[in-house]
């Protein structure tokens, strides 16, 4: 049987983490015989690893709809419905392949996540137990028992993750996880470390590297903290801009012939404390356009009369500038140019200025409610 052959030397070159030849034979054999199922699920869990589904060629019942009678391709809606963020649905493949294949561990650490995306935590907890007690040897089931307890009891977390790290010494986001436990119990040194072991088998693994950041943070050490959070933006230094990345990196060290426009992201608290950084250049002989969420556009108009002030959702639906900037730059890169550690850094002054009607009024409203207190 050729269509079985390819799809043999396929597993093979799958295990040798030859994956576009694995791809190759996996296509191979399904051109011989489009209804190997074998083939097809391995090709499907290939393409779905690498975030290629949709190039699989071959159409997928929805979950929505009828199940797969092939506990396999059971198992591949099911992550599809999982990558669709619809776990009940995810669930209910699952345990549709669980009835034909009881005893699969693997199906049972997929129900598992399924199970704790829904927060039913001790039914998950159940789910990753039996997988490990059908096959010890799975680190992802370790991983996920890990990830239910690393708030509630990090040090049962710790105990899974060491198993997984034994299992896998070069897993990734056991080392991660493992730190983020040590990050937990204010053991920063500890799990720094954790999170350099992570880095060291692999330097683009951006979650350690975040990880790492917030530990140097809350140490105090911002020189460290700072190169690492600023992986964020990535290489070019403005991954996340709401304008055209051809746009080039301000470099405060040298002047703009220009406006530069300055932008704040993630959410409302954080471009609260990121305004503070624009605060400290705000008096440098520099035309800033300064891009900022919609509701924070007025008090960011009050507080920088001289800049002009563009919400930033209209500058990503392709609004247009009427003063062209010559660079841009995150707000939160600025921090690292300013605040070198948590004694040398810039003297502020109260940055944010209130609509002072509004203040009145609400001052006036809450005294009356309170009986002035």
């Amino acid at each position: 049987n050729m269509a079985a052959a390819h799809a043999n030397i396929g597993h093979a070159q799958r295990l040798l983490s030859h994956l576009r030849e694995a791809e190759v034979s996996y296509r191979e054999a399904l051109s011989l015989n489009p209804r190997l199922t074998d083939a097809l699920i391995q090709l499907a869990l290939l393409l779905r690893k690498e975030g290629r589904l949709s190039d699989l060629g071959f159409p997928l019942l929805p979950v929505t709809s009828d199940l797969y009678d092939d506990p396999g391709l059971a198992m591949v809606q099911g992550l599809v419905a999982l990558d669709e963020n619809s776990p009940s649905n995810a669930e209910r493949a699952f345990k549709h392949a669980l009835k034909k294949r009881p005893r699969s561990a693997t199906l049972w650490t997929n129900l598992g996540l399924s199970l704790a995306k829904q927060n039913k935590t001790k039914e998950a907890e159940n789910a990753f137990a039996t997988s490990i007690e059908i096959d010890p040897s799975i680190p992802e089931a370790h991983v996920n028992m890990a990830d239910l307890w690393k708030y509630d009891s990090p040090e049962l977390a710790r105990n899974h993750l060491a198993e997984a790290i034994k299992l896998n010494p070069k897993h990734l986001s056991a080392r991660d996880m493992l730190g983020f436990t040590w990050f937990m119990d204010r053991e920063f040194d500890v799990a720094i470390n954790c999170f350099n072991q992570a880095l060291q088998i692999d330097q683009s693994f951006e979650q350690a590297a975040f990880h790492r950041a917030g530990a140097y943070f809350l140490k105090g050490e911002l020189s460290s903290a700072w190169p690492d959070y600023n992986r964020r933006y990535g290489l070019s230094g403005i991954t996340g801009s709401p304008v055209d990345n051809a746009l080039p990196l301000w470099d405060e060290r040298f002047p703009a012939n220009g406006p530069v426009l300055i932008w704040t992201d993630q959410g409302l608290g954080d471009e609260i404390l990121q305004l503070g950084y624009i605060a400290d250049i705000y008096d440098q002989d520099i035309s800033l356009i300064i891009a900022t969420s919609e509701r924070l556009v007025p008090i960011a108009a009050r507080s920088f009369p001289k800049a002009m002030i563009v919400s930033r959702d209209d500058l990503s639906g392709g609004g247009i500038l009427t003063g062209q900037p010559v660079a841009q730059c995150p707000a939160m890169k600025l921090a690292s140019l300013h605040w070198k550690s948590l004694d040398n850094h810039p003297k502020r002054v109260p940055y944010l200025i209130a609509d002072e009607m509004s203040a009145r009024t609400f001052r006036q409203k809450y005294r009356r409610q309170t009986d002035a207190k």
